[in-house]
């Protein structure tokens, strides 16, 4: 996609927004849409030897499209939510919103990376309870907590 097409997706989300809203996020600049640069550096890096290097327009591609990815993705989750009278983009709803894409690959793959990250961080949570300063806190029983 193009950089009208991120433009076509951000008004569309303007929609329902009250004016102070819509004012904001008009104003963002694309750069400011994007994932850091440094990031998906990173990422880029992983996979390649040490040696091997990222040229700078690769990753600035890597940076737009990723961020053109997830920002559709986004949009599609959103409007299952309306749709459904809800307010909280959940994983499934990405993973819904990648088979509606026609994504199809993408979605399994985020659903077994999606399904391993819920089975990792469950835990049991004891009651919320305030300390003697009158902060709220939580305690898990997961022994990373510890």
């Amino acid at each position: 996609m193009h950089e009208t097409d991120m433009t076509q997706i951000s008004n569309k989300k303007l929609d329902g927004k009250n004016d102070m809203e819509k004012n904001y996020l008009e104003n963002l600049k694309i750069t400011d849409r994007l994932l850091p640069v440094a990031n998906i550096s990173k990422i880029m890096k992983r996979p390649i030897p040490s040696t091997a290097k990222v040229a700078k327009d690769a990753k600035e591609l890597m940076q737009k499209s990723a961020s053109e990815f997830i920002a559709i993705i986004t949009c599609m989750a959103k409007e299952i939510c309306e749709n459904e009278n809800r307010k909280t983009i959940t994983g499934e709803d990405l993973i819904r919103s990648m088979n509606q894409l026609g994504m199809q690959h993408y979605a399994e793959i985020t659903k077994k990376y999606y399904i391993r990250y819920k089975e990792k961080n469950k835990m049991s949570r004891k009651p919320i309870h305030q300390n003697m300063d009158g902060e709220l806190s939580q305690e898990y029983d997961n022994p990373e907590y510890h």
